[in-house]
């Protein structure tokens, strides 16, 4: 997919999810506890994904404490954030998406600029996940996540883990100004609750797309060809 003018990142938390969807996806995001919006998986659970995928796509890993649920940062979850981060090295990934909030439940500059510099001293791309969205002002998130060197940032263009009380048109709304504002200093990868049935407004936004592609908790193959073909339709 290299070629294509859109990326897709598909969430896995099983080797045989990430060999199905390989050949299709640009990356896969390797998480833990999929039905809880993921959080960092084991370096051995790493280790087998990357195994799986052979090289035909990248990597990136969730790095989510689950002893930070909220996505407040702690000297606890950050001593976690930088051991799984450090734990990378020589698996197969090549970038890790991470994100702490402060007290007020805004993005917090210090750790994750830590975080970030953390990344690139072991040859780790440092990304943005979607603690992104709980920043309430547009530009200062932009702004900051630029500051911090990442290259990519997650976005379902709503300030909730649960977008679906967010009407579509107001989250692309929120998410082509986040494309705007960034100005190509990083990637904005539209998330949460992306499909094919909606794929052609996300892309209205931008090319790249976060989208699961399951259903009852499974990777369903038919969402997978579905989106697949509004993908290759924009190409055509």
């Amino acid at each position: 997919m290299d070629q294509q003018p859109y990326t897709l990142e598909i969430p896995v938390d099983h080797p045989a999810t990430a060999e199905a969807v390989a050949p299709f996806v640009t990356r896969v995001e390797v998480c833990a506890q999929l039905d809880q919006h993921g959080f960092t998986p084991s370096t051995e659970l790493v280790k087998s994904i990357c195994r799986a995928l052979m090289g035909r796509c990248a990597c990136t890993v969730l790095i989510r404490p689950n002893d930070s649920e909220t996505m407040q940062v702690s000297p606890l979850a950050m001593d976690s954030a930088q051991r799984a981060i450090a734990l990378l090295a020589g698996t197969g990934a090549s970038a890790a998406a991470f994100g702490f909030l402060n007290q007020h439940h805004q993005l917090d500059h210090s750790s994750n600029a830590k975080l970030a510099n953390f990344c690139r001293e072991h040859n780790i791309e440092p990304c943005l996940h979607r603690a992104f969205d709980f920043h309430e002002q547009l530009e200062d998130a932009v702004a900051l996540a630029a500051d911090l060197g990442v290259i990519r940032v997650l976005s379902a263009g709503a300030p909730s883990l649960d977008q679906n009380h967010f009407p579509l048109d107001l989250r692309t709304e929120r998410l082509k100004q986040i494309v705007f504002a960034a100005d190509h200093r990083f990637q904005v990868i539209a998330a949460g609750g992306v499909r094919g049935k909606n794929a052609t407004q996300f892309l209205s936004c931008t090319p790249h797309l976060h989208a699961s592609c399951r259903t009852k908790q499974k990777l369903s193959p038919n969402e997978l060809y579905e989106l697949l073909s509004v993908l290759n339709n924009v190409v055509s």
